[in-house]
């Protein structure tokens, strides 16, 4: 009868913390955004240590240059108007 209740008791405290950090432990990792913002295009290594990076931020694509020393702001491009997705022109 003890090793029943003994049991149940410990059943119950295992199912109240399973109840308490499960949802947490699905959470992880999981972002509030439903839609990125940015989006890494295209990536091109030039060598060692130097890199270059096509990002798209909405109608935009900016062009950056990674090295060992950090990175670089290069351009913005834009679409035309009136083009396909392969028409960028930069906003300089």
């Amino acid at each position: 009868m003890i090793w029943q209740l003994i049991v149940t008791l410990l059943f119950l405290l295992a199912l109240g913390a399973l109840a308490r950090y499960l949802p947490k432990f699905l959470q992880k990792g999981k972002t509030n955004s439903p839609q990125r913002s940015l989006e890494l295009v295209e990536t091109l290594h030039l060598g060692v240590d130097r890199t270059l990076y096509l990002v798209r931020a909405e109608e935009t694509q900016l062009l950056l240059a990674g090295s060992r020393n950090g990175m670089v702001f290069l351009a913005q491009l834009k679409q035309k108007p009136d083009a396909n997705d392969s028409e960028w022109v930069s906003e300089a």
